[in-house]
């Protein structure tokens, strides 16, 4: 929802026909579509905290050049370095295990595929270095929640405590099914106040006869009176108590991610009730990124 509500089809108005036309072209060809890839960057903004476009740009006959198109780095893949007094940051490509594998091998199959890998690639790989990036090429669209901070921050990062003990109580839920499904089972055997106790032959012989039973419904087991089975489980006990604790925890997953409920499951006041403030700053929110992306494309 986040990352597609603030986008629409939008057209390029320039004073020129003839720039106008060209902007077009670069926008919208058979390699690139900038609005779909604006929808892929803000997918990776709000699930990493920043998207990281890398561009492919060629010289056309008429000497202009053009983008041809653009790729998503991995954000973990990528490196990204600012010194204090310089006003733009170094980007820097980790290899791949394929890559390296790839670009180290020998095989016949591989060497072909390293005639399409820059060389910079390959001598970095082969001095075990990272990949530098063109800063002309690469640039980075990040959730910055630092005044100094280099990276994004995902929106889900505020959730991940409240996400592990989402997992705890689910943990524990599953625990009380299973003991009430498979419950211990306890076999006594003897009799401690008669003074009856068996040997250990006995209740290995008692151990073996009661798995050949159960491995083989329907059956009919005759002991002495010595012999006692009782069921362990959570039958008869009350239900673990989560229903408070998944309110809480569902309130405090849509008050991280910025929405309410009205607002997913269509219910409640609509954006043009001037007294539905929360809607109204999440559209605030959404015109922010927006702008944000719209600097990126100019």
């Amino acid at each position: 929802m986040h990352a597609d509500y603030p986008f629409s089809k939008f057209d390029i108005i320039t004073e020129d026909p003839s720039v106008t036309e060209f902007y077009k072209d670069n926008a919208f060809s058979e390699t690139l579509d900038l609005y779909d890839f604006i929808r892929k960057a803000s997918l990776s903004y709000w699930k990493f905290g920043e998207a990281i476009p890398f561009g492919n740009m060629e010289k056309g006959e008429d000497g202009m050049w053009r983008w041809t198109s653009f790729i998503l780095l991995e954000p973990e893949l990528v490196e990204v370095r600012q010194e204090i007094f310089e006003d733009t940051p170094h980007f820097e490509l980790v290899p791949t295990e394929e890559l390296k594998q790839i670009v180290k091998s020998s095989d016949p199959t591989a060497i072909k595929r390293q005639e399409g890998i820059p060389d910079v690639v390959k001598e970095s790989i082969a001095n075990n270095r990272l990949i530098p990036l063109d800063s002309e090429s690469v640039s980075l669209i990040g959730r910055i929640t630092d005044p100094s901070a280099t990276r994004g921050t995902p929106i889900i990062q505020s959730l991940f405590k409240i996400l592990i003990y989402q997992d705890w109580i689910r943990l524990a839920q599953a625990a009380f099914a299973q003991r009430y499904v498979f419950p211990i089972e306890l076999w006594s055997i003897g009799d401690a106040a008669a003074g009856i106790w068996p040997t250990q032959e006995e209740l290995e012989v008692f151990k073996n006869t009661i798995s050949l039973a159960v491995q083989n419904p329907p059956f009919s087991l005759v002991f002495p009176p010595v012999v006692k089975y009782e069921s362990l489980s959570t039958q008869g006990r009350s239900y673990f108590p989560v229903t408070n604790e998944y309110q809480y925890i569902h309130d405090q997953i849509l008050v991280g991610l910025g929405v309410n409920k009205n607002l997913i499951l269509g219910e409640g006041p609509s954006f043009s009730n001037v007294r539905t403030m929360s809607l109204h700053k999440l559209m605030m929110v959404y015109k922010a990124i927006r702008d944000q992306f719209e600097n990126w494309m100019i």
